[in-house]
């Protein structure tokens, strides 16, 4: 397949971004994958009927921003390089970038698609952890810890060392998580090696 993705000047993306573009594929990828999974590890049910979309559209916002606002998205990057552990949005945060944060693009743009409101509330708040009282609240509860799971794990796969003990909750224990990682990381290179196949990337 002969792609090509421009960026908001009309250009073609260079090596370096269309790389960026791949790994937030690969990242919505999987949390499309585990974001049901560990709702159900953590709440007991998957009947949530926005699962099925969630893995892209919760990150929508860092492709606007790659294309739109390639000079933050590479100062977010470089930082994330510094400290892989932490997530996008904890660099986004500290970097001073929130009032032009992912989240609040990705909401932006989804109301101009006209999604339903429920996918703006998940997309704004899935960093920030509200209480879980309702639908939405669990959604973003697992959002965020499924975000910062897969995050820690890519960059354990990188020679980082993340601390699975610090992902405990409710019945989610050490060996659930060391059994969650290696599927993880098996889903990610099958993900790349699919993308490498289907010439995407």
């Amino acid at each position: 397949m002969d792609v090509t993705v421009q960026g908001g000047d009309g250009r073609p993306l260079n090596k370096e971004d269309l790389g960026l573009l791949r790994d937030i594929f690969i990242h919505s990828a999987l949390m499309g994958i585990y974001v049901p999974f560990f709702y159900k590890a953590q709440f007991g049910d998957i009947t949530e009927k926005y699962f099925p979309s969630l893995g892209i559209i919760h990150d929508v916002g860092r492709i606007i921003s790659l294309l739109y606002l390639p000079g933050q998205y590479h100062e977010i990057e470089a930082r994330r390089r510094e400290d892989p552990l932490k997530s996008y949005f904890e660099h986004e945060s500290k970097l001073g970038f929130a009032d032009t944060s992912h989240c609040l693009l990705g909401m932006y743009f989804l109301d101009l698609w006209n999604l339903p409101y429920e996918y703006l509330d998940l997309i704004g708040a899935h960093h920030t952890r509200p209480a879980a009282g309702n639908e939405t609240g669990k959604l973003c509860v697992v959002l965020e810890y499924t975000d910062r799971l897969i995050t820690a794990i890519g960059a354990s796969s990188a020679g980082a060392a993340a601390d699975l003990r610090s992902f405990h909750c409710g019945g989610i224990t050490t060996s659930f998580l060391e059994k969650a990682a290696a599927s993880i990381t098996g889903d990610r290179i099958n993900i790349e090696r699919e993308l490498a196949a289907d010439g995407i990337f």
